[in-house]
């Protein structure tokens, strides 16, 4: 854990000292000697953490080397932020910058008198080291953070193997989490990034048998959701109870927690037991509740004898017809207002107290009873690396503009929200996130977003289709909404300028609902996308792009909702590596599909669902050699399996749901088509009748 603290903040601090030393201006000096400093622990580190399980005496000198590295990152990046970024601002704020030169100069004193502070604490650490006989930290033998990492066998089974490394895998989970959040590092060659490092940490998890896969992104295998053995997890709290790494606060605790010393995480299931923390120290805040009345039955303000009152009798069926439709709908909206006041002053003590916060989460979803403003305070937290908002937000305030550090921005709210245009301030933002419905006052530019690896739920209505040519590192697209290209060149196609500049590109998706697209901007858009592995289009297009203009690393097509009257089968076929498909909800509105001898050569899935118009399917020989699962859904014009079916020897799982009851007599054994799959190991039923 003290590890990967002085990690952090060596890394933060050497990306200020390289990158923005004008950010340092007055302590450039002792910031240098510091990080030289915390390197020096850093070597010391490794064999330390390893051994701290066995001795108190070096269990309580490494709490305090990640209790120093924590601080001196939080001195050192608050005054380049706060002061030293204001003296790169140019000629207009110099008028500005005047007026606070006093204010400046009293912070430049108050970070130097810290940062010399934190030396005497290393001075003390020295002291400390030798005064209590703990000379040496490294080991002549056994188990240690720093040993070469060793395969173990994969097996995925209910006893956990491999427990004999609790240090090694411990450190893992810590890399992944710091990995996630902290600031840039690795960004190499080939677009390696913080991400990818944290994959690798997670596929050692794996490998290790510390994490079990559950499900694989079918489209490049790698890890999409994991599962962890009771032991492992138990394993997990303990130690980050131990070396106060996390704190959950529940019923339990929730009380008590005011009391817990220099608590850095939390992670909680109500908003309303934040009122208990009172540590400023803090720098990860996860929520996952909901707004609801029962919430704010618990808030201070419903204490109010007025008010319980108010919301009994809102909650009794019978006293509201006794007392009127008006007394009621006064009362519900008097606790409307009570409850907005409760729940924003909430936000306002949060982003006040907690100054410090890297992590900000809060993944509950909106309740439908209420919905407010985000306080603009939330501009205070200017360290956030990490932003996720889910719930009743009705307006996002200008301030966000302020978070210049953010890497990741999660605004999937629900409902209608008003975003403003200031995004584009957040240079290194990685993974950008829009609600799905929002609305703008100006159109938001995007264009400076260009170490930009996700985008979710852009269209050209509320943003600008430019900005995406200045994305170079983008990997992930998702449009939500109109796609449009305006002045698009119809005639001469190649004077249209391509709109994707990113060779890292592999996940295209355009969700329109029950919009349409213009096929002529599809093609223009894809073939730009020389690299795609996973295409997404729930949305009506007149045809389906000619093979040309798919890329041959398709591996994961899913269609919906396309419309497409001629049978997409024979496009779709031709793609030399695609593994999986999926024709759901109208993708195709034509009544056959054929499936040709050598057509789709590595195909493993094949979904077929809620294909309304579908009567005929053929199969000849020799087609989909590789299948190993398919799935027929409400495609209740289906009369029969095809024939083909029979010379698919690697299929192995056949779902069969919602289709009519003859359709199911017809495959069960004894049935007409009963031939066509014996040789299927998994032949499962749900819903037919």
């Amino acid at each position: 854990m003290a590890w990967s603290a002085v990690s952090s903040a060596v890394n933060t601090i050497g990306n200020l000292l390289a990158q923005e030393a004008v950010y340092l201006w007055g302590v450039e000096e002792q910031v240098d000697r510091l990080q030289t400093e915390l390197k020096w622990m850093q070597s010391s580190l490794i064999e330390a953490d390893a051994k701290q399980s066995k001795d108190r005496r070096i269990r309580l000198w490494v709490a305090e080397i990640r209790e120093l590295a924590y601080d001196a990152e939080n001195v050192i990046e608050d005054f380049a932020l706060r002061i030293g970024s204001r003296r790169n601002d140019g000629l207009s704020s110099c008028i500005k910058r005047s007026a606070c030169i006093l204010k400046d100069g009293r912070m430049l004193h108050k970070t130097r008198s810290k940062i010399d502070n934190i030396f005497t604490r290393i001075t003390d650490l020295v002291r400390r080291l030798q005064a209590y006989g703990i000379k040496e930290l490294r080991e002549e033998e056994g188990p240690s953070a720093s040993a070469e990492w060793r395969p173990y066998p994969h097996i995925i089974e209910d006893n956990i193997v491999g427990l004999d490394t609790d240090e090694e895998s411990w450190e893992l989970f810590r890399k992944i989490a710091f990995s996630q959040v902290s600031a840039e590092q690795g960004d190499g060659n080939e677009g390696s990034i913080t991400e990818d490092l944290a994959e690798r940490y997670l596929m050692e998890l794996v490998q290790r048998c510390m994490l079990q896969v559950r499900e694989r992104d079918v489209s490049n295998l790698k890890i999409k959701t994991v599962q962890m053995h009771d032991l492992m997890r138990n394993l997990c709290l303990s130690k980050a109870n131990q070396e106060n790494f996390l704190c959950f606060v529940d019923e339990s605790n929730a009380s008590s927690i005011s009391t817990v010393p220099r608590i850095r995480r939390v992670s909680a299931p109500n908003i309303l037991w934040i009122q208990h923390i009172k540590s400023p120290n803090l720098r990860s805040l996860l929520f996952f509740d909901k707004f609801s009345v029962e919430n704010f039955k618990e808030t201070k303000v419903f204490r109010k004898q007025v008010l319980q009152k108010m919301l009994n009798c809102g909650e009794n069926q019978e006293d509201r017809a006794e007392n009127g439709c008006l007394y009621g709908s006064i009362t519900v909206f008097l606790l409307f207002c009570a409850e907005i006041s409760e729940f924003h002053g909430l936000y306002t003590y949060m982003f006040n107290k907690f100054r410090l916060l890297r992590v900000f989460s809060h993944e509950g979803e909106d309740s439908g009873e209420f919905r407010f403003k985000l306080s603009s305070d939330i501009g205070n937290l200017i360290h956030l690396r990490f932003l996720s908002l889910r719930g009743g937000f009705l307006r996002l305030p200008s301030s966000l503009g302020n978070l210049r550090c953010l890497q990741t921005l999660d605004l999937r709210v629900d409902g209608l929200a008003l975003v403003p245009n200031v995004i584009w301030r957040m240079e290194k933002l990685r993974h950008l996130y829009l609600p799905e419905e929002y609305r703008v006052l100006t159109r938001l530019k995007l264009g400076t977003l260009r170490s930009l690896r996700t985008l979710v739920n852009f269209n050209t209505k509320s943003c600008c289709l430019k900005d995406l040519m200045n994305m170079t590192n983008l990997r992930e697209l998702e449009i939500q909404g109109p796609f449009r290209i305006k002045d698009f060149n119809a005639e001469d196609l190649h004077k249209n300028q391509p709109i994707i500049q990113s060779k890292y590109l592999h996940s295209l998706s355009i969700f329109n609902g029950y919009g349409s697209i213009d096929p002529r901007h599809l093609n223009h858009l894809l073939s730009s996308c020389d690299n795609i592995s996973k295409l997404s289009l729930d949305v009506e297009i007149s045809e389906l792009p000619e093979y040309h203009h798919l890329s041959p690393d398709l591996a994961y097509i899913h269609l919906e909702r396309c419309n497409l009257e001629e049978d997409p089968i024979p496009k779709l076929e031709k793609l030399p590596n695609l593994r999986a498909l999926e024709l759901h909800q109208k993708a195709s509105v034509g009544k056959k599909l054929v499936c040709s001898a050598q057509g789709f050569p590595k195909l493993e899935s094949l979904s077929l669902k809620d294909l309304d118009q579908l009567g005929e399917w053929k199969v000849d020989e020799g087609a989909m050699p590789c299948l190993q699962r398919l799935q027929i859904e409400s495609c209740r014009g289906l009369k029969m399996l095809p024939d083909g079916l029979r010379f698919i020897s690697t299929l192995q799982q056949l779902k069969i749901e919602r289709m009519p009851k003859a359709f199911k007599e017809r495959v069960e054994k004894g049935g007409e088509d009963f031939n066509k799959v014996r040789h299927v190991p998994s032949i499962t039923f749900k819903g037919c009748v």
